[in-house]
C-alpha cells in the first residue's frame, strides 16, 4: 500500500510490496523482509497459538490470537527500521 506523498516520480517504477504479519488479538503488526519471511512467521505464531489453546489448562476466556499476512501499512521508512531492529516479542 503506497501512501500518495510516496508515490514514485512520474516514469520510475513502482516499489516493491512490503510485507508484515497482523497478530489479530492483541492487533500487533510485525515487520516482515518478504512475504516468504512473513508466511513463515504468521504459520509459526498460528501453530504456538493452536498448540497453547489445546493444553488441557486452557481457558475458554484465554486470548485468541491469529496472525495473517498483510501489506505494510505504514510509512515505507518505518518498516526498514523494523526489519533491520528485529522483532522480539513473537519469537518462541
Amino acid at each position: 500500500m503506497t501512501r500518495p506523498f510516496e508515490q514514485p516520480l512520474p516514469g520510475m517504477p513502482e516499489p516493491p510490496t512490503l510485507w508484515a504479519v497482523h497478530v489479530q488479538g492483541p492487533d500487533d503488526v510485525i515487520a516482515a523482509a518478504d512475504r516468504g519471511e512473513a508466511e513463515r512467521r504468521a504459520a509459526e505464531i498460528n501453530a504456538v497459538a493452536a498448540a497453547v489453546a489445546a493444553r488441557p489448562d486452557a481457558s475458554p476466556n484465554d486470548p485468541k490470537v491469529y496472525a495473517v499476512v498483510i501489506e505494510w501499512p505504514y510509512v515505507r521508512d518505518e518498516h526498514a527500521e523494523e526489519v533491520a531492529r528485529g522483532d522480539q516479542r513473537w519469537e518462541w
